[in-house]
């Protein structure tokens, strides 16, 4: 498994909390070399190629530790489903936005 950093705790401490959270923790993940070795080495694969079936449960995983690191809440649909973003030019293919996260949380981690 490939280990998450601190960067979404971070990303909220120095205010940098946006609905995107989640694609810019992924984004400066991918900034350091060793997490992004670690992910292709993971993926046995080029991290921006589309379609390979073992970076789904790893996204899926990295996302959930990002929402639970922050104490985050995803913005729903009308429909009470989780709303979903679309990215192209990323590792991933779309993200999930948060409505907010815990500030009390986030202290906490600090």
């Amino acid at each position: 498994m490939v280990n998450l950093p601190s960067k979404p705790t971070s990303i909220c401490r120095d205010g940098g909390f946006d609905t995107d959270i989640t694609l810019k923790t992924f984004r400066e993940c991918m900034v350091d070399k060793l997490w992004a070795a670690d992910y292709e080495s993971y993926v046995k694969d080029n991290p921006y190629k589309h379609g390979n079936p073992r970076k789904s449960p790893i996204n899926k995983e990295i996302g959930f530790r990002i929402r639970e690191g922050i104490g985050g809440q995803v913005v729903k649909l009308s429909n009470g489903k989780s709303a979903k973003t679309p990215v192209v030019g990323e590792i991933i293919q779309s993200y999930t936005p948060m409505g907010w996260f815990n500030s009390d949380a986030v202290k906490a981690i600090a």
